[in-house]
């Protein structure tokens, strides 16, 4: 099924971040364009099925230990990347949230058979609005997938804290997206990137999309979106989340894990 909910504070978004993205808000940074094409954002990215693969293991490993169905709610489910992955482990069941009616639809185009099983619902809403009503432990795992640097650090910090309240103690966050490392490392990491955009895009009939992929990842160079590695997992472990770590690393790309603490 798929539920609309209002979005309880104007100024704040939910699959990503904002079409402005100066505005000290989450918002919707996927509305145009590169929703339309999400798809090609995987030509140039060869080592995603290494950063799925550690998110899957991660899953599994937690629904093992789980010994029960497992509630998750994948935050800013896109096109149902991560959403896809979670589903994969037959223990598992999903909310999907997600702010953006283009990606939604793309999740739906090929998730239908999930919705009917009942293993799956989808939420239109924004995301600290949607976890800001459920309540505390009541999530067992909650997942996402490239939208945390997509926020501004004011909302960024909302959503960790409404993450931490809502998962249950000894529940799992697991979080794919650009951490980006320290110094020169990173730089680095970014020139490799945008290479890659050239060679997925540089013929003439796609480079509105990499014009738009490259400003994209130029604009979260800047302080509204740049997510510090180190920066974040001292945020989240002074939010009360343990035994955190980067599990896979790929470029600029890498998988983090965190529990709640028992």
């Amino acid at each position: 099924m798929i539920d609309r909910q209002n979005d309880p504070d104007p100024a704040s978004g939910a699959q990503s971040e904002a079409d402005n993205p100066t505005a000290p808000r989450g918002g919707r940074r996927f509305a145009g364009e590169l929703s339309d094409r999400y798809d090609l954002w995987r030509v140039a990215r060869p080592h995603l099925e290494a950063i799925h693969r550690a998110i899957s293991d991660q899953v599994s490993r937690f629904a093992e230990a789980h010994g029960d169905r497992v509630n998750a709610v994948d935050i800013g489910c896109g096109d149902g990347a991560i959403t896809g992955l979670l589903l994969d482990d037959a223990r598992v069941d999903v909310v999907g949230v997600d702010n953006e009616p283009k990606m939604i639809a793309q999740a739906l185009g090929g998730m239908t058979q999930w919705i009917e099983r009942g293993r799956l619902s989808v939420v239109e809403a924004d995301a600290c609005g949607y976890l800001a009503e459920q309540e505390d432990g009541s999530i067992d795992l909650v997942a996402s997938g490239y939208v945390f640097h997509n926020l501004t650090p004011a909302y960024r910090t909302k959503v960790f804290a409404e993450i931490r309240r809502v998962v249950r103690p000894g529940g799992l966050f697991i979080n794919a997206d650009k951490f980006a490392r320290d110094g020169e490392a990173h730089y680095q990491d970014l020139k490799w990137q945008v290479d890659r955009f050239f060679e997925a895009f540089g013929d003439v009939e796609h480079i509105d999309i990499l014009r738009a992929w490259v400003l994209h990842y130029i604009e979260d160079e800047g302080p509204n979106h740049l997510m510090p590695e180190s920066a974040t997992l001292k945020e989240l472990g002074g939010l009360g989340l343990v035994d955190l770590s980067i599990i896979c690393r790929e470029r600029m790309d890498a998988v983090m894990v965190a529990r709640k603490a028992v």
